[in-house]
Order: structure tokens, then C-alpha cells, then sequence
């Protein structure tokens, strides 16, 4: 079995504030993390992102999910939510 594959659904500002170098790296150790820098994450960057994803980092500025999130991370077992209500962003999905 490999590495759980995640995805980090954060902007490169929200990364540096949320995740510091060394825990981004452990991440890395861990799993095969799905990142790239980018300013802002949008609705279709999530959703490359997400796709075969075992889980996901959310934050501030993450999109709000839909069903296509679920529906190309079928093998998805956990959000973890870094910074913020996740209250509006999981939308009527759960």
C-alpha cells in the first residue's frame, strides 16, 4: 500500500500562516501531497486537485465544495478545516 494521497486546498499565503515549513514537510514524508503555489485557489484548481484523493486541507479562501468533489475523490475519508467556519463550506454536500 502507498502513501495516503492528500490535498492541500490552500493559497500560498494561507499555507505560510497556516502550515509552517517543517510540518509542510513532514506532510510530505507522510503522503503524496497534491500542492502547487498558487494566489488563489478556485473551484476548478480544487477540483484537479481532488481528484483520487484520500484527504484534504482546507482554509480560508478554499471553494465551497460540491457534489463533482466528491464525485472525483470517491476514495475521500477526511477534511481537515486549518483556519475558519466550515460552516457555509461544505454546502449542502454532507
Amino acid at each position: 500500500m502507498g502513501k495516503p494521497r492528500i490535498a492541500v486546498l490552500l493559497s500560498k499565503e494561507m499555507r505560510r500562516n497556516c502550515i509552517s515549513e517543517e510540518d509542510f514537510q513532514r506532510l510530505s514524508n507522510f503522503a503524496e501531497v497534491v500542492y502547487e503555489s498558487e494566489d488563489a485557489i478556485t473551484e476548478e484548481i480544487a477540483i484537479k486537485w481532488m481528484e483520487n484523493v484520500d484527504g484534504c486541507l482546507t482554509g480560508w479562501g478554499t471553494p465551497v465544495f460540491s457534489d463533482t468533489f466528491l464525485k472525483v475523490a470517491p476514495k475521500l475519508k477526511v477534511i481537515a478545516h486549518s483556519a475558519g467556519s466550515v460552516k457555509l463550506m461544505l454546502g449542502k454536500i454532507i
